[in-house]
């Protein structure tokens, strides 16, 4: 292969391994315990979610090695007919795999290499063509099955007939048989992917949108732990009603929006010892591979990523990675076919292939024979002889051992618990603890209590899992006396865990004695809160805090029981304390409680306007507490008396408005109308247009017909009006419109269109704007100008308005063919054609516009990125900028250069998937915008920089995508080729290049 295609470390190659032309579109490989590898296929389409559950056509494909030359050259369909099938693993003879809305068994009973079985073992998860659903199973060190689960419901019935409903995302677990399904963890994330685990059984995974992408980052690597909640915030945390145990849990490691994949964890000593541990996970976005060192912190871990391997092929998207027994990575490659998830196109490819590759080390020491142990006679070993292949090097035959011997578990046990006491290795040690775990037999388990006494940290977190996961009551007071023994973070977490799994309030004070030794680690105080939230303790708890006053885990143990043990009174002293660990923690605990209106008061008056610390905090919790009538009417009060918290409150009304409006607060509305100071006029008309009030006509009416008001005002008042089905005079019309040739109003253009799609326009009114408005309108105003004419029905308007953009050629590359064909439903074809030609040149422009470009400079493509080109206004690089679009911190390392230049170019062509532009219909307004969020029964849609709506969910009568990007097209236009190959570098740059300021001399 071209050894130029790739970037990889000196010392390692890529090479095909398999025959081309084997598979065409793999997804995800998984090897059998003979080295035969499955490989689960895309038909290459990229179907609905409704025509895949009617029709699924995904497979598993078994490859072959025959003549053992690192080449796998035969295959067989394993499996057909499934729908999106997300990973498997394979155990005792079987292939077990997530396909949503199942996890599906398949044996081959005859060896012929084809499936004629097929189990469900468990059902219930929600489907998604996005792919954004639930993956794996991933098999722990403890035997259990472990899946990844995406934001997207499930309705499942257990084996043991227990019925698990929800909305939000989940880590499960079960065992191989699907009996015993738990959670393991959840939150408002969008999609947990693959898992990994460490020896002493830590989970650890890759997700994506542990945030809204802010700041540069999107992503993560993670480290899940039991019962752990996980951001992004999210209402279905509440609605789920989650236990929490203070803020959501952090993330191990932060990434950008690359889509991250398939992920492995690096076992063994065939690269080299400073690789054993270490993480590679595949980023579907960016052609990578990325490795991860992880090094002890605390209770968890501390991440350093480095990229490992690097495409230069373009629709190169990797999708999972995988050790062979040598120590080399299989990496997959499942080519252009898949758009539903991905943000950097909208145009599958699937004729672009995929393929599955070897990262191959050239010098590898020691390569081990039969690394799958093919000719070891299994069957007629002896429980000693398999016991002592548990410490055999070779992975895959260690595995295969421990899985014989499990076979006779009775026999097994003796030999599994010398092995625990007295092997030299910690790592075969934590083996047989697991293994005796797994053996599922009672006097093993209370036998296992030895591990606690272990020299060996593995060994004792790996021991307390099992202790706690089998409810091992016997082993209570050594586990205790682990934990008053100072063990290290790692060891303590998992005892914590441990004994909150077992339950017996005994644990309660040396848990609490515990939380003051560890008092900054927020992955121990998660297992230790937890632990005294499941244990009957509520007398001792409340003692604890009759006796110490504050104290944080207690507050948040008697909050989370959900048995109304924490009053009002108790917290009272502590959200308006000047210790921010007493403050936070009442706070927190105060968003929970919505009708305890006078703390919350109390933190308001003391909230102070100068101290942004404190701010983050009120905007937690001001939606608990604005709809309260008693906190409305104080804030009231303020707005008439406290000019230092008036617009502290208008802004946060305007922000996060209240579903209803008492008396008072609409009274003081009606004064700020009046005020002579624009801010705070404005801010009173944006809370006016959040809620939609109707009952400030006069007021709103002499705004808009005042000749001496601002012109935003102006225009803000109209906005109201509108939305209360006013009457707006022609002359009132043609002012409003003619606002949208001035451009020194660009902010206040979105609030014209606004009006404007809300009124009812007559031939005339559409006449004016073709008249009098189009042919002077910017280029970028079109497409927004255009959706004002949807549903017009005069033939000739929508001649004369075809004729005006046959003069606009400007505009065609960036015109959505769709809304083209809305506007007019019944031909046109003069128009449609143009476009569509027009459209299908844009390639041949983008080459020869990226062929132009010329040496530029980071410093002043920066200038023009937040002046000339306004780009600032809509997008952030780190911080700074605007919000309405994509944060662009880490764009060049996620995007290619001629993916950059494409969304300039034309920004129809790819949307980042939570930046699609919708169309939002109610009965008396339309918007076009970007839905922010969705949560407590409302709709926050973005319309424009720094312009939002909030509607609420039961007024919505329809909800469509549209093809049109809010993204202003023609950049090009107005720079000149120096001025784009400057922005062009500078967005290339990042995130290195974002804090650059002068030329390079």
């Amino acid at each position: 292969m071209d050894q130029e295609a790739w970037e990889l470390p000196d010392g390692y190659i890529v090479e095909e391994a398999i025959e081309p032309g084997l598979v065409r579109y793999p997804m995800f490989v998984v090897f059998d315990d003979q080295g035969r590898l499955f490989v689960m296929e895309s038909s290459g389409q990229t179907e609905s979610t409704d025509a895949i559950l009617e029709q699924p056509d995904f497979s598993i494909l078994l490859l072959t090695d025959t003549d053992q030359d690192g080449v796998f050259d035969h295959k067989t369909v394993y499996a057909d007919s499934i729908p999106l099938p997300m990973g498997g693993v394979f155990v005792a003879g079987s292939l077990i795999v997530t396909a949503a809305p199942n996890l599906v068994k398949f044996t081959d009973t005859d060896g012929d290499g084809v499936a004629d079985e097929r189990d469900i073992l468990l059902s219930g998860w929600k489907l998604s063509h996005n792919a954004a659903i639930l993956s794996g199973p991933f098999m722990g060190p403890d035997g259990w099955l472990y899946l990844a689960d995406a934001r997207r419901g499930f309705d499942i019935l257990s084996k043991e007939f227990v019925h698990f409903q929800g909305k939000g995302a989940r880590i499960w677990r079960c065992l191989p048989n699907g009996t015993q399904l738990q959670t393991f963890a959840g939150g408002g994330f969008d999609n947990a992917i693959e898992l990994a685990f460490t020896p002493s059984g830590e989970v650890l995974g890759t997700m994506t949108y542990f945030t809204d992408p802010k700041g540069g980052y999107r992503d993560a690597l993670m480290h899940w732990v039991e019962n752990g909640v996980y951001p992004k915030p999210h209402p279905v945390i509440q609605e789920d009603q989650l236990v929490q145990t203070g803020p959501l849990m952090p993330v191990m490691h932060r990434m950008a929006r690359v889509s991250p994949s398939g992920l492995m964890r690096h076992s063994g000593s065939a690269w080299g010892e400073e690789f054993t541990g270490d993480l590679f996970h595949a980023e579907f976005n960016t052609g990578r591979v990325i490795r991860t060192s992880l090094n002890p912190d605390g209770a968890s871990f501390q991440a350093n990523s480095q990229p490992f391997f690097q495409s230069k092929i373009p629709d190169f998207h990797p999708t999972d990675v995988l050790q062979e027994p040598d120590g080399n990575l299989l990496l997959v490659n499942t080519g252009g076919w898949f758009i539903a998830g991905c943000p950097l196109s909208r145009t599958a490819k699937p004729d672009v292939p995929g393929g599955i590759y070897r990262i191959r080390k050239t010098e590898i020491k020691g390569k081990a024979q039969d690394p799958w142990g093919k000719a070891i006679p299994w069957e007629a070993l002896s429980v000693g002889q398999l016991a002592k292949l548990l410490e055999d090097p070779r992975a895959d035959v260690a595995e295969k051992a421990g899985n014989f011997l499990l076979k006779q578990p009775l026999l097994a046990i003796p030999y599994l618990q010398t092995l625990m006491r007295e092997h030299p290795e910690e790592q075969v040690r934590a083996k047989a603890v697991f293994l005796l775990f797994q053996t599922q037999n009672p006097r093993a388990w209370h036998q296992l209590y030895v591990g606690l006494e272990d020299s060996s940290d593995l060994v004792k977190t790996a021991t307390a899992r099992v202790l706690g996961m089998a409810e091992v009551i016997t082993a209570r007071d050594q586990l205790i006396q682990l934990l008053d023994s100072n063990p290290s973070l790692p060891v303590a977490k998992q005892v914590a865990t441990a004994l909150g799994q077992i339950g017996d309030p005994k644990a309660t004070k040396p848990l609490l004695r515990a939380l003051e030794r560890y008092p900054e680690d927020r992955y121990f105080e998660h297992a230790a809160i937890f632990a005294l939230i499941e244990m009957k303790n509520e007398d001792l708890l409340l003692q604890e805090l009759a006796v110490s006053g504050f104290n944080k885990a207690v507050l948040i143990a008697l909050d989370q029981k959900g048995k109304e043990l924490l009053t009002e009174e108790m917290i009272a002293p502590y959200p308006v304390s000047q210790d921010s660990t007493e403050a936070n923690t009442a706070v927190w605990i105060l968003n929970n409680h919505p009708d305890w209106s006078r703390s919350f008061i109390s933190f308001f008056d003391s909230f102070s306007v100068e101290n942004s610390k404190e701010e983050h905090l009120l905007q937690e919790i001001w939606p608990s507490f604005i709809d309260n009538e008693q906190v409305q009417r104080h804030l009231s009060e303020k707005l008439t008396s406290n000019s230092e918290q008036r617009k502290l409150i208008l802004s946060m009304l305007a922000s996060f408005p209240p579903k209803q409006v008492g008396f008072s607060l609409r009274s003081s509305l009606r004064q700020y109308l009046k005020s002579k100071d624009n801010q705070t006029k404005e801010a009173a008309l944006q809370v006016i247009i959040q809620l939609g009030l109707n009952d400030f006509y006069q007021e709103l009416l002499d705004l808009a017909r005042a000749d001496t008001e601002k012109i935003a005002i102006r225009l803000m008042a109209y906005q109201a009006l509108v939305v209360q089905e006013a009457t707006v005079s022609t002359q009132e019309f043609q002012w409003i419109t003619k606002q949208l040739l001035d451009s020194e109003l660009r902010t206040a253009h979105s609030s014209v269109l606004r009006i404007v799609r809300n009124l009812s326009l007559d031939r005339g009114r559409l006449d004016w704007i073709l008249d009098r408005i189009f042919p002077e309108l910017s280029s970028e105003l079109i497409p927004a100008v255009l959706e004002i004419f949807e549903g017009a029905q005069q033939a000739e308007t929508l001649d004369r308005l075809e004729q005006q953009l046959l003069q606009r050629k400007e505009v065609w590359d960036n015109l959505s063919i769709d809304l083209v064909k809305r506007v007019f439903p019944t031909g046109n074809q003069v128009i449609l054609d143009s476009l569509e030609r027009s459209q299908e040149l844009r390639l041949q422009k983008l080459e020869s516009v990226e062929n132009s470009l010329i040496r530029g400079d980071v410093s002043r493509g920066r200038a023009l990125f937040f002046g000339k080109g306004t780009c600032g206004t809509c997008h952030a690089v780190a911080g700074e900028g605007g919000d309405f679009g994509p944060d662009l911190t880490n764009i060049g390392e996620i995007r290619s250069r001629h993916d950059i230049l494409e969304a300039i170019l034309y920004p129809g062509s790819s949307f980042a998937r939570e930046y699609e532009t919708v169309t939002m219909k109610t009965a008396s307004q339309q918007f076009s915008g970007i839905i922010k969020r969705h949560e407590a029964g409302r709709y926050e849609i973005a319309l424009g920089p720094g312009i939002t709506q909030l509607v609420n969910e039961q007024d919505v009568v329809e909800l469509s995508p549209s093809g049109q990007s809010l993204m202003p097209a023609g950049l090009e236009n107005v720079m000149d080729t120096q001025e784009l190959s400057d922005l062009m570098l500078y967005l290339q740059s990042l995130p290195d290049g974002m804090y650059a300021r002068t030329v390079d001399k």
